[in-house]
């Protein structure tokens, strides 16, 4: 007999990569502000290299909001510890959306593209009203673990036990 799996599962975000995004996106925001503010900014003058450091300047800065932006992000997300997404006999709810209802969904699957050293894992299904893809990268689940999850769930729904 296969092993049963509670009647739901509840997946939040992985507890080891976002804070390690929150530590990347804080250093780079905070040594780029360092490196910004010890570099002496020329006078400005209408020349070739002036507008080149002024340029190199601005961009630094946009540099260091979106990383203290992403940061933050990252942070808010981590507090609210509010689930990706549940996964169980009844259906599949992502975030704060409605439930999807098995009988309403059809071609679940988990998909893994890889590109170099990165690795996205999505879930994917489609429902009469739209097809739904969700990454789950940061989650705390692995790809073999949905697999297995969508394929019980699924067969729960169809053939319940007694």
């Amino acid at each position: 007999m296969p092993p049963s799996f509670a009647p739901e599962t509840v997946v939040y975000l992985s507890r080891w990569k976002v804070p390690m995004w929150i530590m990347w996106f804080s250093l780079l925001s905070v040594g780029g502000t360092a490196m910004l503010l010890h570099k002496p900014l020329l006078p400005f003058a209408f020349s070739l290299s002036a507008l080149k450091s002024l340029a190199g300047y601005a961009f630094g800065w946009v540099v260091v909001v979106v990383a203290a932006g992403c940061a933050g992000h990252y942070a808010m997300q981590l507090m609210r510890h509010q689930p990706v997404f549940r996964l169980g006999v009844l259906g599949i709810q992502l975030g704060t959306d409605p439930l999807d209802a098995w009988r309403s969904i059809w071609d679940e699957e988990v998909v893994v593209v890889r590109n170099g050293k990165w690795r996205t894992v999505s879930l994917a299904y489609r429902t009469p009203t739209a097809i739904r893809r969700l990454d789950v990268s940061d989650c705390g689940i692995t790809a073999a673990r949905l697999r297995k999850l969508l394929v019980y769930y699924r067969q729960q729904a169809l053939h319940p036990t007694a």
